[in-house]
């Protein structure tokens, strides 16, 4: 650990505020000190769909994080084209990022998220799933 001593300490010694110097007084010393949580993890929230939610219809999923970072976006396995890396954006004080895409085939899917913290001193994250039924196109081609 790193020590800081107040008062004459030995010259040469930086850890000490007089490094030698045994004239040291208080007058107009001042020392502020903060205490805080450290950050050292993430979350994400499993995303959310709105949109058509038909195949080949434009779709969007959106997820919010505790931090700032890039998100990307997966179907099933798949990362989704388009959905890779997209970077959070600051809404309401809200850590959020979306994905507009359309899904390339329909039934139940699987839709989750990865974060990247654009910290590196902060853990990623993974999110739940949503399961979400993609209906059929309806209509021509």
């Amino acid at each position: 650990g790193q020590d800081l001593g107040l008062g004459p300490g030995a010259a040469g010694s930086p850890d000490w505020t007089s490094q030698g110097n045994a004239s040291w007084d208080a007058r107009n010393f001042k020392v502020q000190i903060f205490v805080g949580t450290t950050i050292t993890s993430s979350t994400i929230n499993a995303p959310t769909i709105t949109g058509a939610q038909l195949k080949s219809k434009s779709t969007t999923l959106t997820a919010t994080t505790s931090v700032a970072g890039k998100v990307t976006f997966y179907s099933g396995t798949k990362k989704i084209p388009g959905c890779v890396g997209r970077l959070t954006s600051n809404i309401s004080g809200t850590q959020t990022a979306t994905c507009v895409f359309k899904p390339n085939t329909s039934g139940q899917l699987r839709y989750w998220a990865q974060l990247v913290p654009t910290s590196g001193s902060i853990t990623g994250s993974t999110s739940a799933v949503t399961t979400v039924q993609i209906g059929r196109r309806t209509g021509t081609r």
